[in-house]
């Protein structure tokens, strides 16, 4: 079984799959490949350019992506788990981590789109909304809904088959730890800009 295309259409089953065949590694390569996907659609009017080059974004992005990814997966992990032992679940903490991480698969797929088109046109990138090209802004819109609808899609049925219980109970597991991680992410994704823009401005 192949997860990177078994997800889509059979979730659960890759769930268990990723579970009982997968390493940890292979968990946190995906985490770390789709929190670039992630971050980069968060910086679409920005305004990061020309203060710094789109080259230099790219790089840090990522370089730092992955790291920022797998200190919010395992928090988000974290908390999924408990939840789901609130709820009854019976899976392990790693299990659930496991699971959670065939979310970011649908991430994995805009990288291009995203990092090529933050080189490509900087500027209509990094001031989207102020430039108000409403076809621009209508395409982003749809790139960034189609892997998070995927992605809360994947993450219930992970959960479901890593606590074994029902859709519902994973549904209420995935809620509260994703809006903390909305929020940590939020605040990461701000400290790393005036950290990342204060480095530069000093060469």
């Amino acid at each position: 079984m192949n997860p990177l295309i078994s997800v889509w259409l059979h979730p659960k089953q890759t769930a268990r799959y990723v579970i009982e065949h997968k390493s940890i590694a292979y968990s946190l390569l995906l985490i770390s490949l789709g929190f670039i996907g992630s971050i980069a659609s968060s910086l679409t009017d920005s305004n990061l350019y020309p203060n710094l080059s789109a080259g230099t974004i790219v790089i840090a992005t990522i370089i730092f992506s992955p790291i920022i990814g797998i200190i919010g997966a395992f928090i988000f992990a974290g908390i999924t788990y408990l939840m789901g032992r609130l709820l009854k679940g019976t899976g392990s903490f790693f299990d659930v981590f496991k699971a959670l991480s065939l979310g970011y698969i649908p991430y994995i797929l805009i990288i291009p789109l995203y990092l090529g088109w933050m080189v490509m046109d900087p500027d209509s990138y990094f001031y989207l909304y102020s430039d108000f090209n409403i076809g621009l802004i209508l395409l982003s819109a749809m790139i960034s809904l189609i892997p998070a609808v995927f992605t809360i899609v994947i993450n219930i049925a992970g959960v479901a088959e890593a606590h074994h219980f029902s859709n519902w109970r994973a549904f209420f597991s995935v809620i509260l730890p994703a809006v903390v991680l909305i929020i940590l992410l939020f605040v990461a994704l701000l400290v790393f800009t005036v950290f990342f823009i204060a480095v530069v401005g000093t060469f």
